[in-house]
């Protein structure tokens, strides 16, 4: 690098928004089409999940063949498959990193019913994280995506982040549907 020069400005990348493409809702999907990845759900970079999410859908492709038999055509709803598959995997990213966003006024799109609830759990949980390092390594396995977030609904924790926030605790890791 030393001895490297510039040869432009440097530039600074922008996500404007998180997007959740719901190709589950597209009736006749073209065959031998799939979508993983960032084309079927971007989230905000900061987190940290995007590769992470791809190679998570990247293994239930692997996987799917297994479980659909002796079929005529392989290829045939193989995407419908796959969306299907992967929606517990996209709702729980997408729950743990798009809906803390709309915490900020300016953020578009549509607000969870429950937003209030699930934002004050998020600050509960992040106090208690702070002091208590079971907890943190919990919160951390579910932002890395390494646990499911139904850890976080485990009843002793729920107790304990409700006497953090002084209120009952909502349907922890539930996972809302939004669209970017």
């Amino acid at each position: 690098m030393r001895e490297g020069r510039f040869i432009g400005r440097i530039g600074r990348f922008v996500l404007p928004q998180s997007t959740w493409s719901h190709y589950e809702e597209v009736g006749a999907f073209p065959r031998g089409l799939l979508v993983v990845g960032d084309a079927l759900c971007r989230l905000n970079p900061i987190y940290g999940q995007g590769m992470t999410l791809a190679a998570q859908q990247a293994c239930i492709l692997r996987d799917l063949p297994a479980g659909r038999g002796g079929a005529g055509d392989p290829l045939a709803d193989l995407g419908q498959d796959l969306f299907r598959a992967i929606q517990p995997t996209v709702g729980g990213a997408w729950g743990i990193s798009a809906v803390p966003d709309f915490a900020h006024p300016r953020t578009s799109g549509t607000r969870p019913p429950d937003l209030e609830t699930d934002l004050r759990f998020g600050a509960g949980i992040q106090r208690l994280a702070a002091r208590d390092p079971d907890v943190h390594r919990l919160l951390l396995g579910v932002r890395q995506l390494l646990l499911p977030p139904s850890v976080l609904r485990e009843p002793t924790l729920l107790r304990a982040v409700e006497m953090e926030t002084g209120r009952a605790g909502p349907a922890a890791g539930r996972t809302t549907r939004q669209d970017g």
